[in-house]
């Protein structure tokens, strides 16, 4: 992930911490501080993820997130491709694939 911070506060900075997508709501609220004004409807769950602020702008170590991302591929909300998926941790990256419902790890890195 990329991140441009204004005026080049936060130049150069290269963090190997993983994160997810979820986490760039949380974030951009805390940098700017904005309100939440967020409207959630009725049927849908909390809105997630962490500021990555302390990673950011204070180069705090531990990450207070998930130590793991998990990203599904799919068509829709409510398809996903069938057998694709990227498992992710601080230690590995995984390709994992569903065959026959038996799941099989592939180590990419």
């Amino acid at each position: 992930m990329l991140i441009r911070y204004p005026k080049g506060q936060i130049k150069g900075l290269e963090v190997e911490q993983l994160v997810s997508l979820i986490d760039i709501y949380p974030t951009l609220k805390d940098m700017c501080d904005l309100e939440d004004k967020s409207v959630i409807h009725s049927e849908a769950g909390p809105i997630g993820g962490h500021s990555m602020r302390q990673l950011l702008m204070d180069k705090q170590l531990e990450w207070k997130g998930l130590q793991g991302t998990l990203t599904v591929m799919g068509v829709g909300i409510y398809e996903p491709v069938k057998g694709l998926g990227i498992l992710t941790n601080p230690q590995a990256l995984w390709h994992i694939k569903i065959i026959k419902d038996l799941p099989k790890k592939y180590v990419l890195k």
